[in-house]
Order: C-alpha cells, then sequence, then structure tokens
C-alpha cells in the first residue's frame, strides 16, 4: 500500500498533465480507506427520526366508513361520515445513513387506534417510496406514509391513539 508521503513525493516527479491524473487515481484510491462502506457499520449508524404523525383529523360518523390519507396527507372519505377540520397528516420519516444505501419498508397489517374503551383500526398503509428506496450520494433519505381508517358505525367520540411498527431493513 502507498502512503501519503510516498504518493506525494511520486507526484512531484511527474509532468503536470500526469501530476493531474496521479491526484486523481490517488484520491480515487485513498476513497474506501476512509470512507464507512462497511455494511455493518451503516446498518448500526443509520438514524430514522419522526418528522410527522399519521393523522385523519375529526369528523363524525353516521354509519360504516373509511378515511384515507394518502402520502401527501390528502384526506379522502368513504361511506357515511362527516368530515371537520382537525390536524390531518401523513406520517413522515427522515432516514440519514451510508450514501446510496438500498433499503426496503415492510409494514404491519394493521394497527388499532383506541380511546378509553372504543376503538377502530387502521388498514391499508401506503408509502412513498413505494415498498423501498435508495439513500441519495449524501446518505439521506424520507418516507412518507398514509393509511386507511376503518369507522365503525356511531363511533364513540373522543381522541384516539395508537402505535404502529415500520421496519427499514437496510441491504
Amino acid at each position: 500500500m502507498v502512503n501519503k508521503l510516498d504518493t506525494r513525493a511520486a507526484l512531484s516527479r511527474l509532468t503536470p498533465w500526469q501530476a493531474g491524473l496521479g491526484l486523481v487515481l490517488f484520491f480515487t484510491l485513498a476513497g474506501p480507506v476512509w470512507a464507512p462502506m462497511n455494511p455493518g457499520w451503516c446498518k448500526n449508524n443509520t438514524l430514522i427520526t419522526t418528522s410527522a404523525n399519521l393523522a385523519f383529523g375529526a369528523f363524525a360518523a353516521i354509519d360504516l366508513g373509511l378515511i384515507n390519507v394518502d402520502t401527501l396527507g390528502n384526506r379522502t372519505f368513504s361511506g357515511s361520515i362527516v368530515l371537520m377540520g382537525g390536524t390531518v397528516s401523513a406520517a413522515a420519516f427522515s432516514i440519514s445513513g451510508c450514501a446510496n444505501s438500498a433499503y426496503s419498508i415492510v409494514l404491519p397489517p394493521t394497527t388499532t387506534l383506541t380511546s378509553g374503551t372504543a376503538s377502530m383500526t387502521i388498514s391499508t398503509f401506503q408509502t412513498n417510496p413505494t415498498g423501498s428506496g435508495v439513500l441519495d450520494a449524501n446518505g439521506a433519505g424520507s418516507i412518507t406514509l398514509g393509511g386507511t381508517l376503518n369507522v365503525n358505525a356511531l363511533q364513540t367520540v373522543g381522541a384516539y391513539s395508537g402505535t404502529f411498527t415500520m421496519e427499514i431493513v437496510l441491504q
């Protein structure tokens, strides 16, 4: 292996054109020596942070219905539901890790929201990117997540909350 001192000494004896080429080769060859390219290192040093929670806003349920919040935070409904105000948002996550790392997204089939003894389920989760993605050249990425809320007839009024697990699998 050539160390930096030997390389610099060799470059001083080359013509300017050769020195430029030698310098490019030096940095290209030296990159893997210091870059954290070990897959285990990348997996252990990837950080995922939540910047927004999935929120369906306020509504009134007359009968069965569905409320969908897509990955852009747009809310639609079907069935006998009246949409009202309140906070509506897709969940948003930031990922930081190794440059150009590929990942896949594993979602739960459903999750339950509760308010006291009353409950509703969220199903049909959707993400952007869909199913998998690649971190950019700076090791950054983002995921937005939406879902469909299954509303019961005469759903009990309350502030519903719950959790779900989204798994990010680095490859």
